[in-house]
């Protein structure tokens, strides 16, 4: 499709203000115009509703949308031409994980450039606070010895006071990690909370909402938050429904216990009375493909009955994830100390063999697993290679070859799973409770960030949704899309401001032409940046113009306090 007939379609002029549902379009007219003023002239507006486009300008002043309309150059300090793109929201990233990465680099490079101006963090239960003294230490230590950044703090106001303070690309909001708080308080034991660490647990999840996150979330594959049982999580979701924020879940099991997994987040949302956002929605495993359709249904009957439950997704068929997760649960209690011992136990090491070999049965084999990210730079080797190419090379059996190098990488080595089935992916993309995540810290093809193997979501995620999906495969229409970026995650996590284009709402925009917008970020080759994104803004100033980062950095913490009525 050219770029005269997408405009052609896109467009529904006379249809504007009705589509926008009454936002109010005029000249300005004012006698004073400040360097801070600029209009985005002649743009196709794709607003986030999901309504059609329309041909119109937008006045941007005081780091907000004024205006909407068809205005003079007289209105402005700067006019921006932008006759054949498509101006829409700056994209919120639902499930992301930059945060710590901005002391390393402010300018969140890889997400921006894709459109991204928005990133919830404090994702699958973890999140940078609350934190022991201990827990903090060993964070600022690792940071201090791979990048010379300097990053200490306990609570969640004292760790969003650090971000702001140290400037910020993108807007940033999080959620409170139940792992996190079940770590600072009982640590890696599997085992009940006691009644007063119970009561432990709920003041630092209150005190954290108090700071101003956006929600609460579980990991529940991940140690220590998957020894927390339903009704724990339950009493502790309940104080996400005080705040009027929802309970975003990484279910315990996404392959053979997939149904089971989603029943307990329903569960959970139905008793504690939260929305359900489960994170990274997929069917893993061949063999378990087939469940698509009841787990859909399940999702389905759940909002019927008055359980709101949505989804996030990233656009791949690999996850990305740490590599000891191919391990049973119980060889992972205790943490790395106690995970190790067991590694190098005759009396474990055949347990743990036939969990992990049926595990990568379930996924298609050796040849699904590909090494990741290391720890050691003597492991360098070993990135972005298949452990079934890697074991074949060493003449090795492959569970060996992995035992080994988790061994000598102290456990921090990660993998990439090729398990899930493009029909399926395309089923759940496609559906409309879900929207578009990259389950995925931020990058940048230079500096430290560039230095260890990514997933090309990292990258590509959401242009990837723009080119591959919409343009190429028309798997549904551009403002089904955009919406799916923009207006979705805002409502569902109460953003006030953000995910439409409105008069009074913040400037964070994304220009784009249709045609060209693709993602270039592969899991060989995974710092790419993605291109045809002419113009990002964040709160007002413009961040990317012409495919190149232009050093503003002007995101800001977003923190919401609303307690319900």
């Amino acid at each position: 499709m050219n770029r005269r007939k997408f405009i052609k379609n896109a467009v529904t002029l006379g249809a504007s203000i009705s589509a926008l549902g009454g936002i109010s379009c005029f000249s300005s007219k004012k006698s004073i115009v400040g360097t801070d003023s600029l209009i985005f002239k002649g743009g196709t507006l794709i607003d986030g509703s999901g309504s059609k486009g329309y041909i119109a300008d937008i006045l941007i002043r005081a780091g907000k949308i004024e205006a909407i309309g068809n205005f003079s150059s007289s209105d402005a300090y700067r006019i921006v031409n932008i006759e054949g793109l498509v101006i829409a929201p700056g994209f919120i990233d639902i499930h992301s994980h930059t945060d710590l990465s901005l002391f390393i680099n402010p300018n969140a490079e890889s997400k921006i450039r894709q459109g991204v101006t928005t990133e919830i963090t404090g994702q699958d239960g973890s999140s940078i606070a609350p934190l022991t003294d201990e827990m903090s230490s060993s964070m600022n230590k690792l940071h201090k010895e791979k990048y010379d950044v300097d990053i200490q703090w306990n609570s969640m106001e004292e760790a969003l006071s650090a971000i702001e303070k140290n400037g910020l690309g993108v807007n940033l909001a999080t959620c409170v990690g139940l792992g996190t708080v079940r770590k600072f308080v009982i640590g890696y034991d599997n085992r009940p909370p006691t009644s007063n660490e119970l009561s432990q647990m709920k003041k630092l999840v209150d005190e954290s909402f108090r700071a101003g996150v956006v929600g609460v979330s579980t990991g529940l594959e991940y140690t220590p938050g998957s020894f927390a049982k339903t009704d724990e999580i339950i009493k502790l979701a309940k104080i996400a429904k005080h705040y009027n924020a929802p309970y975003l879940t990484h279910i315990r099991n996404e392959d053979n216990f997939l149904l089971e997994a989603v029943d307990e987040a329903i569960t959970i949302g139905k008793e504690a009375n939260v929305d359900v956002i489960i994170s990274h929605l997929k069917v893993s495993g061949a063999k378990n493909w087939y469940k698509i359709e009841s787990l859909l249904e399940r999702i389905e009957n759940a909002n019927k009955n008055d359980i709101k439950v949505q989804m996030d997704r990233y656009p791949y068929i690999a996850y990305y994830t740490g590599l000891s997760n191919l391990f049973p649960l119980w060889s992972r209690e205790g943490g790395w100390v106690e995970f190790k011992a067991r590694l190098t136990d005759p009396s474990t090491i055949d347990s743990m063999k036939n969990y992990t070999s049926d595990k990568v049965e379930m996924l298609g084999g050796w040849n699904s697993v590909m090494i990741g990210s290391v720890s050691k730079p003597e492991n360098k080797e070993f990135e972005g290679k298949r452990a079934s190419i890697l074991a074949a090379e060493r003449k090795e059996e492959p569970f060996e070859m992995i035992l080994r190098l988790l061994l000598n990488d102290g456990g921090g080595t990660s993998m990439i799973g090729f398990g899930m089935d493009e029909d399926n992916t395309d089923r759940i993309l496609s559906h409309p409770l879900c929207m578009i995540c990259s389950d995925a810290g931020a990058r940048a093809t230079y500096g430290p960030l560039s230095e260890s193997a990514a997933h090309p979501r990292a990258y590509g995620s959401f242009a990837r949704i723009l080119g591959h999906y919409v343009r190429e495969k028309q798997l549904f229409d551009l403002p089904t899309g955009i919406k799916k970026m923009t207006s979705m995650p805002a409502k569902a996590l109460g953003l006030a401001g953000r995910g439409l284009l409105s008069p009074g709402y913040f400037a964070d925009l994304v220009v784009f032409d249709p045609e060209m917008v693709k993602d270039n970020a592969t899991f060989i080759e995974p710092h790419q940046y993605s291109e045809g994104f002419n113009y990002v803004m964040v709160n007002g100033k413009i961040a990317v113009e012409g495919d190149e980062h232009t050093g503003e950095i002007a995101g800001k913490v977003i923190r919401k306090n609303g307690l319900s009525s």
